[in-house]
């Protein structure tokens, strides 16, 4: 592998560590500050390649001005589920028509400055969406075949995926049913 060389204001690995560390975040918090993929900041921090400037001085900009989630300080909203659970989410709260949504595993959390969205996967663990979902809600398996088998009437109702949600009225897991690791469909 080639070596990666770094400009005059490119951090080097080491600061990167430094800077993630005072601002008490994880890896995929520094991630998600600099709107990149958890990937990427990997091969930042293991020296493959470079950080880019103009993201190293987002990221001190940001961890200067405004408090870092550390020892005593929690986002707004806690998550709510455990990995695993069977959830529908969205990519905004309202879950406009037009919006993004999937049917999938719920992975983990990822907080941004003050917001936590929610990591959902599919049925290999492959994340459905970098940024993760603003909105999320645990389903039942024969809740989101329901919402999957009527995906394309969703996407052309002009509704909110949470209306069908609410109309889907499968609120229970189907005596002996189990969730299998199928892949679903999403949008």
């Amino acid at each position: 592998m080639p070596k990666v060389t770094y400009n005059d204001t490119a951090p080097t690995p080491d600061e990167i560590r430094a800077a993630i560390k005072r601002a008490g975040h994880t890896r995929a918090e520094f991630a998600c500050a600099v709107h990149s993929a958890l990937r990427t900041a990997e091969d930042w921090l293991a020296g493959r390649s470079p950080m880019h400037p103009g993201l190293w001085e987002l990221y001190t900009l940001k961890t200067h001005k405004r408090p870092a989630f550390g020892p005593g300080k929690k986002p707004s909203t806690p998550p709510k589920f455990q990995k695993g659970d069977y959830v529908v989410a969205t990519k905004y709260h309202d879950g406009d028509p037009g919006d993004h949504f999937v049917v999938g595993w719920y992975d983990e959390p990822l907080i941004y400055t003050d917001e936590v969205r929610h990591q959902v996967v599919n049925h290999v663990g492959e994340q459905y969406r970098g940024n993760g979902f603003r909105r999320a809600q645990k389903i039942s398996e024969a809740r989101g075949r329901w919402l999957v088998e009527r995906m394309h009437e969703i996407e052309i109702s002009g509704r909110s995926v949470w209306a069908w949600v609410r109309e889907s009225k499968l609120t229970e897991k189907p005596p002996g049913s189990k969730i299998s690791k199928r892949k679903p469909d999403h949008v």
